[in-house]
């Protein structure tokens, strides 16, 4: 608790010499309790959410989005993005989120009245996250990491502050379901979003179905991979009939 109030203040000290703050607000508890944090110490009248909406995207993260941004009382807009017209982004290289940052944040930084920060936290820097070196390019802003607080802090802070979004499991762009190098499609993000909504009607609650060509390889929780197992049939029916020849399951 020590450790985590100092951060807080540090967070607090670094958000009140800025003359307002700009979240882009994913609908995820990072840029949530951001936003939050934020609109508690600086006011809500200097803050601004900014959210970004687009096919790519799961829809419930809009609605989370704008739940968060009443629930902290900031001004909220939503801009429409299409990913799907950089050619960049829909050859899917290793670096695609390279290319998504790039161009999203540069989208949305002259739109911000105040500095624009992102949810970026402290154990985001221990995986490959090429879209990292985008934001630093833009100078976008990341408190959190700059405070260094950790993924295991925010969810304490996300239940502490009562978000609404508190206990939702996290939710990647849809276009983390393709394999590298598979194209992004429209048609594509369609299938694997309908696929995943058909596994969690099963009770799936952290689902993903991975794309590569017409092959769905379903990952779950070890702990549910024998609950597949006993929906085998009616998993391998339906998700066929959303186009994929072969339904896999990733045992690691």
């Amino acid at each position: 608790m020590e450790k985590i109030s100092q951060k807080i203040k540090y967070l607090e000290a670094r958000l009140k010499k800025k003359r307002g703050l700009t979240v882009a607000l994913s609908g995820g508890i990072d840029s949530g309790v951001l936003l939050f944090l934020a609109s508690q110490f600086l006011g809500p009248q200097r803050v601004f959410a900014f959210t970004i909406s687009s096919s790519i995207m799961n829809p419930e993260d809009l609605v989370y989005a704008r739940l968060i941004a009443r629930q902290a009382g900031v001004k909220h807009e939503v801009f429409e993005f299409n990913h799907l017209e950089l050619e960049a982004f829909r050859k899917n290289p290793e670096n695609r989120c390279y290319f998504c940052k790039k161009e999203m944040f540069g989208f949305l930084k002259p739109k911000s009245p105040y500095p624009l920060a992102d949810g970026t936290q402290l154990d985001d820097l221990d995986d490959y996250r090429p879209g990292l070196k985008a934001i630093e390019e833009l100078n976008i802003c990341s408190p959190l990491k700059e405070a260094k607080i950790t993924k295991k802090e925010i969810k304490w802070l996300a239940r502490k502050l009562g978000l609404v979004n508190c206990h939702r499991a996290p939710s990647p762009c849809l276009a983390t379901r393709f394999l590298p190098k598979e194209p992004v499609t429209a048609e594509g993000i369609k299938q694997v979003y309908r696929a995943e909504a058909f596994l969690k009607s099963l009770g799936f609650n952290w689902v993903r179905v991975r794309k590569r060509e017409d092959l769905a390889i379903i990952e779950v929780k070890t702990k549910e991979q024998g609950k597949v197992q006993q929906y085998k049939g009616t998993i391998i029916f339906n998700l066929k009939n959303l186009g994929f020849k072969k339904v896999l399951l990733n045992l690691g």
